[in-house]
């Protein structure tokens, strides 16, 4: 997998331009999927310099995808809720910067740039 993600990062810089604080695990079925996701992230995020973004973890839970990130932006939300839902499940929760599931060292990392961005909530998965 390893293998992989340095090929993301090699095409998609803007989207990993380091590995995801909490990892990066997907079933090999996926490789299009998080490619397609990747890529229209990017171009959003090229086209969109000023948008602050950073990938906390991607894997598969339930048999659906799980792409954690921090992100303000309503049109970031909108990209990955779509492959999300691609995924398999019709039922997923809306992961923005107010409610972005981190991981603790992401948390201790993001915390000063979060409370900029005036989070009101958000949680924590251990």
């Amino acid at each position: 997998m390893v293998n992989y993600f340095s090929e993301l990062q090699n095409e998609f810089p803007r989207v990993y331009p380091s590995y995801p604080y909490c990892g990066f695990y997907i079933p090999d079925g996926w490789k299009d999927l998080i490619h397609r996701l990747s890529k229209e992230l990017n171009e959003y995020l090229i086209s969109n310099t000023d948008v602050d973004f950073v990938v906390d973890q991607v894997k598969s839970k339930h048999s659906t995808l799980r792409f954690y990130y921090s992100c303000s932006d309503l049109n970031v939300q909108t990209i990955v809720e779509k492959y999300e839902n691609e995924s398999g499940n019709p039922k997923l929760t809306i992961r923005s910067v107010n409610e972005t599931k981190l991981c603790l060292q992401s948390l201790q990392r993001y915390s000063v740039r979060l409370a900029r961005l005036s989070l009101i909530s958000f949680t924590c998965i251990v």
